[in-house]
């Protein structure tokens, strides 16, 4: 009887060390097909998505709403940049171009959000911009600017920018 269960546990032994060889030998194959297979399996449903073959509404929502956002935010963050460099200059004409600029952005992000031009706090800044639009030599403070600015900028916040 005890022959038998230490043959028996011989047997059993060298199948499991088998199997753990082989295991042991293809482990990082393994590993790596898993991976590939599930890195293609997302490749595809993502490009699925964004085709709109499965579900057209969750790709607009990526695709409008999520890439189009970035790319404006990322064109506003540099549209802002330039206007506050205008701003910080020497030169009344840069200052005039910011306060210009500002105005053209605000308006932009008005009609894209389809809002009316009903915005607080923002009379003074609009009545400089029309002056500055109606008078090309009219010349203003950097001050002015800088207040025209601090308008826009609150405007922006207000509608969500």
């Amino acid at each position: 009887m005890s022959e038998l269960v230490s043959s028996l546990t011989a047997d059993i032994s060298s199948v499991f060390s088998g199997i753990a060889g082989w295991f042991s030998r293809y482990l990082i194959g393994l590993q790596l097909a898993g991976f590939l297979i599930i890195v293609g399996a997302l490749a595809l449903i993502f490009y699925l998505l964004l085709a709109g073959e499965i579900f057209p509404i969750i790709a607009d929502f990526f695709r409008d709403k999520l890439v189009r956002k970035n790319l404006v935010m990322v064109r506003t963050r540099r549209a802002w940049k330039k206007i506050l460099k205008f701003a910080g200059s020497r030169q009344p004409k840069k200052w005039r171009e910011a306060a210009l600029e500002a105005e053209t952005l605000l308006k932009d992000w008005l009609t894209m959000k389809e809002l009316t031009d009903e915005v607080g706090g923002l009379a003074e800044a609009r009545a400089l911009a029309r002056s500055l639009r109606a008078d090309p030599k009219l010349e203003i403070t950097q001050e002015q600017t800088v207040r025209s600015l601090r308008a826009y900028k609150g405007a922006l916040r207000e509608i969500g920018v």
